[in-house]
Formats: structure tokens, sequence, C-alpha cells
């Protein structure tokens, strides 16, 4: 499919995991927009945001620009709009497995629905605010990467990260983890990217191999 993005069109497959390193926060609205609106339009893919309101205000903006009936396809529930971080976290706590728990289950309902498949971008730095640690948001990542990309659920999910929040460690191992990146404003093919099922299983034998206390 094609993500129009600033004024850009770009070409990216329909089981994908993007990750989005923002700088502005106008950036996380355009990039949202740009795949929720993406070619070829009208589509029938559920199209789900997860972030502040205030950032639901712009994306709204920006598809009624384009221009969207924003209100008829949200009354219709092909777009959903939830700045509820309780939704998505487990009493309070980042819980990665509970997260593509409910990635999956959107994917399923929207199926359910006739519809084809899953447009999704998640404003992380927002989510997992006091409530996640690097390595729990790495698995995640890693999770995510091996279940949408190598089993071609038909999802195309773009997780977004403030990049002067993330730290450049914790970046350059995000990077690993996603075959295509938004940097800024740019879409770049990811040289770093690891195969992300073995990044994965690396990290489950380190976890078995820590001693017990």
């Amino acid at each position: 499919m094609q993500v129009l993005a600033f004024g850009k069109r770009e070409e990216v497959p329909g089981s994908s995991h993007v990750c989005q390193l923002y700088t502005r926060a106008e950036e996380v609205a355009h990039i949202a927009a740009g795949l929720f609106s993406a070619g070829p339009f009208p589509h029938r893919d559920r199209c789900v945001y997860v972030g502040p309101p205030a950032v639901i205000v712009q994306i709204e903006a920006l598809l009624k620009l384009v221009p969207l009936d924003v209100e008829a396809y949200k009354r219709s529930g092909q777009f959903v709009f939830s700045s509820d971080r309780a939704e998505y976290l487990s009493q309070n706590r980042f819980d990665h497995f509970a997260l593509l728990s409910n990635h999956l289950n959107l994917v399923n309902a929207a199926l359910r629905d006739d519809l084809t498949g899953v447009r999704l971008a998640m404003e992380m730095t927002w989510l997992a605010d006091n409530v996640a640690t690097p390595a729990q948001i790495l698995k995640y990542e890693a999770m995510c990467d091996a279940v949408f990309t190598f089993q071609r659920q038909p999802i195309l999910a773009i997780a977004q990260y403030n990049n002067a929040r993330l730290g450049e460690q914790i970046a350059g191992e995000m990077m690993k983890l996603h075959p295509l990146a938004y940097v800024g404003r740019h879409l770049k093919r990811n040289p770093s990217y690891l195969n992300s099922e073995q990044y994965f299983l690396n990290i489950l034998r380190a976890t078995r191999k820590a001693p017990e206390r």
C-alpha cells in the first residue's frame, strides 16, 4: 500500500511492523493520518489510533483535509481512536504478551466484521510512560515483528517513539527489530534489521538460563 505523509508517497507492505522515531510532535499525527488514508482508497481496513487526545484531534483534522468524512467512518467502526491507556495496560502495568494479544484480537474482530485487516498506529512513548522498562519494550517489539511480519498477519502497525526520550542505545536496538523506520520525515529501509524471531528466541534463552533467586 502507499502511505502519504509529508507530501511523499511511500510503498509499505501490507503485513508490516514499522517504527517511527519522531522529533517533533506533529510528525506523529502526519504518519497516522497518512497510514489511515493510504492508497488505494477507499480501503476495507480498520484503522486504530492509540495515543493522547491532542494528537487524535490533529489526526482527525488532517484526515478531513483529504477530504474524508471522519465522523461517518467512526460511526461505522472503521476508524477507532482511543486515548484510554487503561485499555492497553494490564492493571496499570505494561504486559507485552497482553498487548500483542490485544492486537491479534483487533485483527480477528476486523475479519469477523468483513474487513480485510487492521492499520494500527500507537504512540508508544505515551503508552509506556512510567509503566514499562526498556527491556519490556524491546520484548514487545520483538514479539510484534515475529508475529506480524513472519506470520503474515493482515496488519500494518506503526510504533511511534519520541527519539529524544528513547535514548541512543535503545533506539539502536529498536532499529534491529523493524525492517522499515520513519526517522523524522523520511522512511528508511533498515540495514541493521535482524531476524526478529531469532532476536526473540535469544531473549527467551537468556531468561531461561538466568539463575533463580
